[in-house]
C-alpha cells in the first residue's frame, strides 16, 4: 500500500530562465523537486519514494495530479547531505496556471539500519499518516520561470522507537526556497572527530534552531538560511576520543555559501 506524505510547508523558489529559451517552452515553466536530509544517528534510513503529486489549476477549478519522475527508487536518506540532493522531479508545467498543494508518496519497504543490529529493521508509518494537513500555497505560475521546492527531511525527528526494535516513521520535512537567504557549509577536522552533531541558532532563536549530523566526510550542510548571523555548536560524538565541544558565529549572507571549518581538538 503507498503512503501520502503531506508536505506541511511548501516553499518555491524562482530563477530566471536563460533569454535564448527554445520555442518548445513557450507559455511554460519549469518545476523541479529536490530531496536532502537533517540526518539523525542512524547508520541507513531507507525511503523508497514512488511518487510526487501536485494539486494545481489553470481555473478555480482544482485538482491532483501525479508529476513524471526522475527516477523510482528507494533513497538511503543518510547519503543525502553536505550539499547531495536527490532530484525527485525535472518537468515543465502550465504557465499562467496555479499551484496549491504538493504531497510525497512512498511505497513499501522503508527500512532503518541501527548501530548493533546486523539487519535492516522495518520502518513501520501509522495510518494516521497517510492524510494530514495541507498546506495552501496559491503560487501562480509565470512563463520562463524556474520554480524549485528543496525537501529537507529531518530523520532526528521524524523516526520514533517504540521498543523490542520496532520503529515508526512520522516524517517531519522543512522546505525553503533554495535561492533564498544563504547557506552554512562546514568540515569538522581532524578525522577522528569528524562523527559530530552541529547545532545552528539565530537570529530568531525561536525558529531558526537546526541540528544534523555530520556525514562520513565530517562535512554538514544547511541551506534555506536566513541573512544574520547565528550560533553554531559541534558535538563530537560519544565514541570520538580527544575531541571537544566547539561554540563558534557565523555570518550568512543572501545567496552566499558560507563556509566554516571546525576543529574540534
Amino acid at each position: 500500500m503507498k503512503t501520502v506524505f503531506s508536505v506541511l510547508f511548501i516553499s518555491l523558489s524562482v530563477f530566471l530562465f536563460s533569454s535564448c529559451t527554445e520555442k518548445s517552452n513557450a507559455g511554460k515553466a519549469k518545476l523541479q523537486i529536490a530531496l536532502v536530509d537533517a540526518p539523525g544517528d542512524y547508520q541507513e534510513v531507507n525511503i523508497n519514494v514512488v511518487g510526487v503529486e501536485m494539486n494545481w489549476s489553470a481555473s478555480s477549478d482544482q485538482g491532483w495530479e501525479t508529476l513524471p519522475m526522475v527516477e523510482r527508487k528507494t533513497y538511503d536518506l543518510l547519503k543525502l547531505t553536505g550539499g547531495q540532493e536527490a532530484l525527485l522531479v525535472d518537468t515543465d508545467i502550465p504557465a499562467g496556471s496555479t499551484i496549491h498543494q504538493l504531497r510525497l508518496i512512498l511505497g513499501d519497504g522503508n527500512t532503518v539500519k541501527i548501530d548493533g543490529v546486523p539487519e535492516a529493521l522495518n520502518l513501520e508509518t501509522p495510518s494516521a499518516q497517510t492524510s494530514g494537513l495541507k498546506l495552501n500555497i496559491q503560487q501562480d505560475i509565470q512563463e520562463g520561470l524556474l520554480y524549485k521546492v528543496v525537501l529537507d527531511f529531518d530523520v532526528s525527528k521524524s523516526i520514533i522507537e517504540t521498543g523490542n526494535k520496532k520503529y515508526i516513521l512520522k516524517p517531519v520535512i522543512r522546505s525553503y526556497l533554495e535561492a533564498q537567504g544563504g547557506s552554512l557549509k562546514g568540515t569538522i577536522t581532524p578525522s577522528a572527530c569528524s562523527n559530530a552533531m552541529v547545532t545552528i541558532t539565530g537570529p530568531d532563536p525561536s525558529t531558526n534552531t537546526i541540528s544534523a549530523n555530520t556525514n562520513a566526510e565530517g562535512v554538514f550542510l544547511f541551506k534555506g538560511l536566513d541573512a544574520g548571523t547565528y550560533t553554531v555548536t559541534a558535538v563530537p560524538s560519544a565514541s570520538s576520543t580527544g575531541c571537544t565541544t566547539k561554540t563558534v558565529t557565523a555570518t550568512v549572507t543572501n545567496g552566499v555559501v558560507t563556509n566554516l571549518p571546525i576543529s574540534l581538538q
